[in-house]
């Protein structure tokens, strides 16, 4: 079950692509902080969009302020991994 602000779905401003994807990140997300590490390829193959179209609905809700994005990088780790933050 994913909770869903009320005025974020009346918004006619955001596209369907960006609300499904906001939906799908809330899935994902740790209900106590809003934080989500899941991979862009995940997203991708729940949804079935490419890289293109999630990218333009993750730009699309990071511009509406829905969304922050993030780095995070473990303990001497080599590469870091894309955090997504849920206000």
């Amino acid at each position: 079950m994913v909770r869903v602000a009320a005025r974020f779905l009346k918004d006619s401003a955001i596209s369907a692509d960006a609300k499904a994807l906001r939906a799908v990140l809330g899935a994902y997300a740790d209900g106590h902080m809003g934080t989500s590490y899941v991979l862009p390829r995940t997203l991708e193959e729940v949804l079935g969009w490419g890289r293109r179209r999630r990218e333009a609905a993750q730009r699309e809700l990071v511009r509406r302020g829905w969304l922050c994005l993030g780095w995070k990088r473990g303990l001497r780790a080599r590469w870091s991994r894309r955090v997504y933050f849920l206000p």
